[in-house]
């Protein structure tokens, strides 16, 4: 992509080599299937194009992933994306800027203390926004610890 960007830097059109790599990326991307035990649930999820855990609303530069994320309630966010086309993805993608995604058909959210997902093969892992690697043969397993949720006094 980096030859793209330069030739596209000369015309001005630099940016454009985001919305190619969004592309490419779709396009490369193999969805998965994973089991998450949701408290005492387990439920089964195919066609995977991301699951986040989240505790606040918004990330990625204001990407409302999470609308009805509580910071301080002590429990986590799910967000599911399953069992839907690569073309109901870009809808989907369009939609989580203002928070309507959670209301499609293949966005599926859950509310917890605790989640534990497995995945059929290994998946790439980020954390706000850092790439941690990928998920190997164990559970990720993701646990509100209520003695680590602090807040800020404002001064």
């Amino acid at each position: 992509m980096a030859a793209y960007k330069r030739t596209l830097n000369k015309w001005k059109l630099g940016s454009i080599v985001y919305a190619l790599t969004v592309v490419h990326s779709l396009l490369a991307f193999k969805p998965f299937n994973a089991k998450i035990q949701i408290g005492s649930d387990t439920r089964v999820f195919h066609n995977v194009w991301m699951i986040t855990v989240s505790n606040l609303k918004y990330y990625g530069g204001g990407m409302k992933i999470s609308p009805h994320s509580v910071y301080d309630d002590g429990e986590f966010e799910l967000t599911v994306v399953h069992s839907i086309s690569v073309l109901k993805f870009l809808a989907v993608f369009l939609t989580v800027f203002n928070g309507n995604h959670t209301n499609l058909k293949g966005v599926s959210t859950y509310s917890s203390d605790k989640f534990i997902v497995e995945m059929d093969r290994a998946v790439g892992c980020h954390t706000d926004g850092e790439y941690l690697g990928t998920t190997i043969s164990q559970p990720v397993i993701c646990e509100v610890d209520q003695q680590n949720w602090y807040v800020a006094d404002k001064k």
